[in-house]
């Protein structure tokens, strides 16, 4: 057992403006793209990656594409690899933007709201443990209270027998 006291602090609530941001701050990295640690790697979640098996042909797709109505991704160059591969990155289709972002907004809303009771599971397990250690000090002290009584009347008895034995001997 620790001697650290954790002490019961209000529960978060439910802020709008949190959400927002949080929901602002995941719509910027889908559409911007963000360092993801563990790959150490840039991902571009709003892109789809044209390839084409020379320069030329990249042009045409990407022209196609174009008129579909997907720009180029500017943030990341077109490339050309060993093998004579070109390709480029361009937004997905704006339906499966939309599409997404839907369900990235829902996710980081689920997840905030998860927090919300994570948190208040976890204050309430506070609560709890702290009642729980209140209840054991008073029942403690009840019985240290009881316990001294009892030496307090088995002394007072053990005195009274005591000079009951010693009035005989006289």
């Amino acid at each position: 057992m620790s001697n650290t006291k954790t002490h019961f602090t209000q529960p978060l609530q439910f802020d709008k403006a949190i959400l927002a941001a949080r929901q602002e701050k995941a719509r910027h990295e889908y559409m911007e793209g963000f360092y993801q640690h563990n790959t150490r790697q840039w991902q571009h979640p709003a892109t789809d990656v044209v390839e084409a098996h020379s320069l030329d042909a990249l042009v045409d797709l990407m022209c196609e594409k174009a008129l579909q109505g997907q720009q180029r991704y500017k943030q990341l160059q077109v490339a050309t690899s060993p093998m004579g591969f070109s390709f480029a990155y361009v937004f997905k289709p704006q339906e499966v933007i939309e599409a997404d972002l839907k369900a990235l907004f829902e996710k980081v809303e689920a997840d905030y709201n998860q927090e919300l009771q994570d948190d208040l599971e976890a204050k309430r397990q506070i609560l709890i443990s702290q009642m729980v250690a209140q209840e054991k000090l008073k029942e403690e002290k009840k019985l240290q209270e009881k316990e001294k009584k009892i030496l307090d009347q088995a002394t007072a008895d053990a005195d009274a027998y005591i000079q009951s034995l010693m009035k005989e001997v006289k």
